[in-house]
């Protein structure tokens, strides 16, 4: 277990580190959320701004796409996944750079396992798998990085698998 969870936290790292190779595949409908998920519910970002950040006494950040983006799966966020800790992901990210993370780091844990390169899951999932990672980066969870945190989150739920 701790050996896959390993290889798969390089994956991210590798995937992320090259920029997301997965392409858009243009407008989605607002997320739902997955069935069996206990997550919180959250509002999709229509603004079509993506330079706000959560503030850090909200329980738990917003995962989200910019419905009002000509591309929900374009990523804002300047710094590595790799060098990404809870903290940012909580305090600094917006919902639309979360939902992006999520999106990716979860592709890239799926190609891993077998699924086809280049076609995306539903925006509900990547929702879900966002709101699992705001659970685990909750205080005091703010200095582990959020590389490490996806692969968990993707090793001990099966929902996420292809």
């Amino acid at each position: 277990m701790l050996r896959r969870l390993a290889l798969l936290s390089i994956v991210i790292m590798a995937v992320v580190a090259c920029g997301s190779s997965s392409p858009s595949r243009g407008p989605a409908s607002a997320p739902v959320p997955a069935p069996g998920a206990a997550t919180s519910p959250v509002s999709p970002s229509t603004s079509g701004t993506t330079t706000s950040s959560a503030p850090s006494d909200q329980a738990v950040a917003q995962v989200a796409p910019d419905l009002g983006a000509a591309d929900i799966y374009h990523q804002n966020w300047s710094a590595s996944y790799a060098d990404t800790t809870c903290a940012d992901w909580v305090d600094a990210m917006n919902p639309s750079e979360r939902f992006v993370a999520a999106a990716d780091m979860l592709d890239s844990s799926r190609i891993a396992d077998g699924a086809k390169a280049g076609v995306r899951a539903e925006v509900a999932l990547y929702v879900a798998f966002g709101n699992a990672i705001n659970a685990f980066c909750q205080p005091p969870n703010g200095t582990k990085g959020i590389v490490e945190t996806a692969a968990s989150v993707y090793t001990s739920v099966g929902t996420y698998r292809p």
